[in-house]
């Protein structure tokens, strides 16, 4: 799930900014919220850092009353924050904030002037940058286990109870998840593809995809099958798919 958080008193920008982002992942297979503050406050800062779970999107407006753009930015990597993407906005000459984004780790300083193309591009690279570093968390004996999405290969149901097995390049972990509640998880993930009822696979790590046999080839070297009905669809998402 990603979280886009608008910080702008401007309601007229605040609703470009809402129109570029619908229209932006619209074109992609991925659920998201947008939440709007057009001011600081105590309960926002307990909503932002406190309530709103899942990969985080900050649209920050350098001039807000109260709090500034980059006062917001370095409260939010005070906080610890050093993962969710950072992007400022102003109406302003953006060379002359320069000096400060190293310290707040920013993704972007975007012109207004300009907001309709260079948002998309700074969108694009914020949402790569999310996906690239998820990972999969979970319990396995007395140990909590975290397998980067870009490590899986795939994902196979085990016969006889509610768990799978999760395949990576170079080792494999048991989950007490079934399949469907992993896709739930997974789904919103561009290179996750349940290619029949008791695996999912992951796109980037497939060397090889067999379409007269309906086999797929792993990275890892292993092999899994393609339900007839999932073959067209798989071959599709596999031309068409964008590296993550």
């Amino acid at each position: 799930m990603f979280n886009f958080i608008i910080y702008e008193d401007d309601k007229a920008m605040k609703n470009i900014y809402v129109d570029i982002i619908h229209k932006f992942m619209g074109n992609k297979n991925s659920n998201y919220n947008l939440y709007y503050f057009s001011r600081y406050s105590e309960e926002m800062e307990d909503k932002v850092f406190n309530k709103i779970c899942g990969k985080k999107i900050y649209l920050l407006d350098v001039e807000v009353p109260g709090m500034s753009g980059f006062e917001l930015a370095k409260e939010i990597r005070d906080s610890g924050d050093w993962f969710n993407q950072i992007i400022i906005i102003t109406g302003y000459d953006r060379y002359s904030y320069l000096g400060v984004t190293s310290r707040i780790l920013m993704l972007d300083f975007i012109s207004k002037a300009n907001i309709e193309t260079e948002l998309v591009r700074s969108l694009n690279i914020a949402i790569n940058i999310l996906n690239m570093h998820a990972s999969l968390s979970f319990k396995q004996n007395s140990e909590i286990i975290q397998v980067l999405y870009s490590d899986i290969c795939y994902i196979e149901k085990n016969l006889n109870d509610n768990s799978a097995t999760i395949f990576t390049k170079n080792n494999k972990y048991t989950i007490r998840c079934s399949i469907n509640n992993l896709m739930k998880i997974l789904g919103d993930d561009p290179r996750f593809f349940k290619c029949h009822r008791s695996c999912i696979v992951n796109l980037n790590n497939i060397k090889v995809f067999d379409i007269d046999k309906n086999i797929i080839k792993f990275k890892n070297g292993e092999t899994n099958l393609v339900a007839r009905d999932k073959k067209r669809e798989l071959k599709d998402r596999l031309m068409n798919k964008v590296k993550l």
